[in-house]
């Protein structure tokens, strides 16, 4: 039988690591009322309270799902959450990445901290393959995936959270081989880019 794990990752400008219900949340409250991410997202915008914080962290069993938060190293704020779904019997995990603070995506978070945490649930948990869903309209997202050797597998369509129709989801899985052919940035080399930036 499998026990709860707190999982902690590092990465030169982040510290990703399980969420707590006592954690400080930032800002994480008003990342959906954002009419941009929450469209992103097939969300209605809307804000959310440190009771919807707790209850949300709980819903996360650290076995079958984890809930990661991204922190700045530099201060400390959570500005982003990765929150990822394993299937034990299939031997692969879904990955759901939201960069909440938005001066922060123009950052190299994404690329800091997606390689190490694909790193531990390929590695350190042995799965072998992940997916990874998008609409069919965030363009940057898919572009990201494709680059990365990602394969679309399967379309499929949901209500729109507004109520206006249909949204078409994208499904996109990779395996561990592929990811580890993909030759990650060295720490030095995202430090000196961000000291350029």
């Amino acid at each position: 039988m499998r026990a709860p794990i707190n999982i902690m990752i590092d990465t030169p400008n982040y510290v990703v690591r399980t969420l707590e219900e006592n954690d400080d949340m930032g800002n994480w409250g008003d990342w959906l009322d954002e009419p941009n991410t929450a469209r992103m997202l097939n969300a209605v915008p809307r804000k959310f309270t440190a009771d919807d914080f707790k209850k949300y962290v709980r819903t996360f069993d650290r076995i079958n799902s984890h809930l990661l938060g991204i922190f700045r190293r530099e201060g400390g704020l959570l500005i982003g959450i990765w929150s990822n779904y394993i299937d034990w019997k299939r031997s692969e995990f879904l990955i759901n990445l939201i960069i909440g603070d938005v001066p922060e995506r123009k950052t190299h978070v994404r690329h800091e901290t997606s390689w190490r945490v694909n790193r531990y649930f390929f590695e350190q948990l042995d799965l072998k393959f992940q997916r990874a869903t998008t609409l069919a309209t965030n363009i940057p997202a898919i572009r990201a995936l494709e680059e990365k050797r990602w394969t679309l597998s399967a379309r499929s369509t949901k209500p729109a959270a507004d109520g206006q129709g249909n949204v078409e989801i994208l499904l996109y899985t990779r395996s561990r081989e592929v990811w580890k052919s993909q030759t990650p940035m060295s720490d030095s080399a995202l430090l000196a880019r961000d000291s350029a930036a």
